[in-house]
């Protein structure tokens, strides 16, 4: 499964490399995907009626482009995040049992369709639940010989008119995915077990993976706080390891993401911690793809709850000074500890308000 992902992201790279090197990433973002809209099969487009139903929109994707092309960026971006959770239908789900109707028998997939829209409505309309907004899509893909089911909540009224389909404005429409869920079908046209979830807010919505779905995640956020933050800390470790000042810095912004967010959100993470760090030595860049074949490996989910005290000992720096003094910090001290050296001998500097009172004050200047 996410072997396929990657398989089919190295494979658009590489081709658009081939076709031409020096194409923006407009361009990029264009050719990749026409090449993803040739490898779906089907997409149906639901808007939300006033009484809370979903019903099929009558719109002529061949004859509104714009959307068309808008829909097929949106299932392409749920496909390839790495900010998803893995989940499995619970026995008895009535998503999963439409998905296996529409695996034996595509040529029903209107039909079954509209089932999977009314099961959304229902979960939709249950008390503390009742959602008014956004637009339901179901796609079906054939990725690497493989069939792929992506179903998206999306906030359509942001981009484009209701009642026109034009589009209206201009912002990141991958942000225009408000929950999805990516159903894999094996070679021998069986679901299969894992689905992978996501979720704009970060925390999955218990009306989405629960009400709608029936399904359960496969891994326990306290697993996955540990598994991503000890794994994550060793990429770091090893990839800094000519220069100490980078690998402490990295694991601040690692601690401090860990410490200030109750959810984690892998490309978030990586973009806002590890890619905007400002290195001394190593390529942040490098790390940041290091980190994504680990994700890759499956070993975390791209989004969990934090589980802080599953990992509170662990978040520690500790730093071996001489005659046995350690330099302890929880937090980020990035900023406020430097080092210098004066006539030959190497001091650090610390900034604090606090903690002075133990120590003797010394005028240290150059004779």
């Amino acid at each position: 499964m996410t072997d396929a992902t990657m398989e089919l992201e190295s494979k658009l790279i590489e081709e658009v490399k081939q076709d031409d090197e020096e194409l923006s990433e407009e361009q990029k973002d264009a050719l990749e995907n026409k090449k993803f809209a040739e490898m779906i099969q089907e997409i149906h487009l639901f808007d939300l009626n006033e009484d809370g139903s979903y019903k099929e929109s009558d719109a002529d994707l061949k004859d509104k482009p714009d959307l068309s092309t808008f829909l097929v960026r949106l299932c392409r971006h749920t496909y390839g995040s790495k900010s998803s959770r893995g989940y499995k239908f619970i026995e008895g789900s009535k998503v999963a049992l439409y998905m296996d109707k529409v695996v034996e028998s595509p040529e029903n997939w209107p039909v079954f369709s509209q089932k999977i829209a009314d099961a959304l409505t229902v979960a939709e309309k249950k008390p503390s639940f009742d959602i008014k907004e956004g637009t339901f899509v179901i796609a079906r893909a054939n990725i690497n010989d493989r069939d792929v089911i992506i179903m998206s909540k999306l906030d359509l009224e942001t981009y484009y008119s209701r009642t026109t389909y034009e589009k209206e404005k201009g912002l990141p429409e991958e942000k225009g995915i408000l929950k999805s869920c990516v159903v894999f079908i094996n070679e021998d046209g069986v679901r299969e077990e894992e689905i992978r979830l996501s979720d704009k807010n970060g925390n999955i919505a218990n009306f989405w993976y629960e009400k709608f779905l029936d399904s359960e995640p496969l891994q326990k956020d306290d697993i996955n706080t540990k598994k991503a933050y000890t794994s994550i800390r060793q990429v770091i470790t090893t990839s800094c390891s000519d220069s100490k000042e980078d690998m402490y810095g990295l694991i601040e912004c690692l601690n401090s993401y860990f410490t200030t967010n109750t959810n984690f959100d892998f490309d978030e993470f990586l973009n806002d911690s590890i890619k905007s760090f400002n290195a001394e030595i190593v390529d942040v860049n490098k790390i940041a793809d290091k980190l994504c074949e680990l994700k890759s490996k499956n070993k975390f989910d791209g989004q969990f709850n934090i589980e802080l005290k599953i990992i509170k000992k662990d978040i520690k720096n500790i730093v071996q000074l001489d005659d046995g003094m350690t330099l302890q910090s929880n937090g980020n001290i990035r900023d406020k500890v430097f080092k210098t050296e004066l006539e030959g001998k190497s001091y650090l500097l610390v900034r604090t308000d606090i903690g002075l009172d133990g120590f003797k004050e010394r005028k240290i200047a150059p004779k």
